[in-house]
């Protein structure tokens, strides 16, 4: 089966300050729950997942990892690793942050 255009994903690190949280991102509440633990664990051995955005004009909009996005700030990281994902509308942005945040489970 042939990936659509629209489907292929981009990897690279971008620096922090290009990147704005995206209206569109789900997690609203609880950002700081947890974020020091998060912030030592990437200070210690790095971020192990990247988070997800979308081109909008010469910016970046975060759709997926706000908590790791704050992490990295807090620690004074310049740069995250991001996959660079391609969004039809708003619409689709919520989609794909509600999808990967409604799908995670707490660890015991």
């Amino acid at each position: 089966m042939a990936v659509g255009v629209q489907d292929r994903l981009a990897f690279d690190y971008l620096k922090l300050d290009e990147i704005d949280v995206s209206l569109s991102n789900v997690r609203k509440s609880n950002l700081e729950e947890g974020i020091d633990e998060l912030a030592n664990s990437i200070r210690e051995i790095g971020v192990q997942q990247p988070v997800v955005v979308h081109k909008k004009g010469q910016r970046y909009q975060l759709i997926i990892g706000q908590r790791r996005y704050l992490a990295c700030k807090r620690v004074g990281k310049t740069e995250i690793p991001a996959v660079i994902t391609k969004v039809a509308d708003d619409t689709d942005a919520l989609v794909k942050s509600f999808s990967e945040n409604i799908h995670r489970l707490d660890l015991d």
